[in-house]
């Protein structure tokens, strides 16, 4: 269907956060079987739900259609980087 492992990365992310089909399903508002069909690459996720998904895994599109993805990516684990804004050291 597509030249990327789209099926195969969310199979993996799922995985790492300890989620079944059903589970995964759930979150997001659609059939286990849709979950399914994601991971075996029969069908991709729309736009809505595949935006869900980069919530719940904490990625980007990019990640979840573009990137291949191994076992022990780091990049996936569940360690979250927020930008926040500069303070300033003030002692007494």
């Amino acid at each position: 269907m597509n030249t990327y492992v789209t099926g195969a990365v969310i199979k993996r992310l799922r995985e790492m956060k300890n989620l079944t089909q059903v589970e995964l399903a759930e979150k997001i508002g659609v059939s286990s079987k849709a979950v399914s069909k994601w991971e075996t690459d029969d069908a991709m996720p729309e736009m809505d739900k595949a935006l869900e998904l980069c919530k719940i895994f904490n990625c980007t599109l990019d990640n979840l259609f573009r990137d291949e993805m191994s076992v022990s990516d780091e990049k996936y684990s569940n360690l979250r980087i927020e930008m926040v804004k500069g303070f300033r050291y003030i002692s007494h």
